[in-house]
């Protein structure tokens, strides 16, 4: 089934202070969302939400369904949740961190997959271009390759929906741009993809849509030429567009 996610004056309060605040937006499958906005603003926090770990106020919805209300297993399936970090504390090899992207579909011992289970973890990793090291220990990886090991896990899963926080951060120039492009070919082929980034070109290049937070707020939602204008670019990030 085709993803749809919508979001219903979604906000968060953590101790006293409200980070989020009534956003609203429907996202459907098929789709290269990009989320920016400055430090602080809340990006974080709103994928939290929609991977169903941050209480909120308002609703998070897939296909109808409250996130957070959807049984944990079905939940794991249909959203990949990729956090920023990428930390790794055992030294197993990164075949086996991929393919525990597969347990949510039943699988119980990397080592010993499925056919369709070892089909869709070869694919992750080439995808990724970690097939190289598979047999690698991932606490031996540099952290631009433990950043594609990480991904490679969440595109395993072949999830309905796939949030990504920052997943280009740490990488060199050339693996930003891949990954984007992986991203952007993964929305193609019906997966609702949402990243965080701070590369408003990045953002403009690759993505269909944009989501701007500030403050907490949704200051701007729409094709990248509008979303980023120059009127948003001052008022939100204080840019100046370069004259065309």
């Amino acid at each position: 089934m085709s993803a749809r996610l919508e979001i219903d004056t979604l906000g968060v309060r953590l101790g006293s202070e409200d980070v989020l605040h009534g956003v609203t937006a429907a996202l459907p499958a098929g789709q290269f969302v990009a989320l920016t906005g400055p430090n602080g603003a809340g990006k974080s926090t709103l994928l939290r939400a929609l991977a169903g770990l941050q209480r909120h106020s308002g609703a998070a919805l897939l296909n109808g369904a409250p996130i957070a209300g959807l049984p944990a297993n079905a939940r794991a399936r249909a959203i990949g949740y990729l956090p920023q970090g990428h930390q790794t504390h055992w030294p197993l090899p990164v075949r086996e961190i991929v393919a525990l992207g597969r347990f949510a579909h039943g699988a119980t011992d990397p080592r010993r997959l499925s056919r369709a289970d070892a089909a869709a973890v070869d694919a992750a990793m080439t995808a990724t271009g970690v097939a190289a090291f598979a047999d690698r220990p991932a606490t031996r990886l540099s952290g631009g390759e433990k950043a594609r090991v990480a991904l490679a896990r969440v595109l395993a899963l072949e999830p309905q929906v796939i949030l990504a926080d920052e997943p280009t951060a740490s990488l060199d120039p050339r693996y930003q741009i891949e990954i984007m492009e992986l991203l952007a070919a993964t929305a193609k082929n019906g997966a609702l993809v949402i990243a965080i980034t701070h590369d408003l070109g990045h953002a403009a290049s690759f993505a269909e849509r944009v989501l701007v937070l500030d403050r907490g707020r949704l200051a701007a939602d729409g094709a990248p030429a509008a979303a980023l204008s120059p009127a948003v670019l001052a008022g939100v990030f204080g840019l100046k567009a370069p004259p065309r």
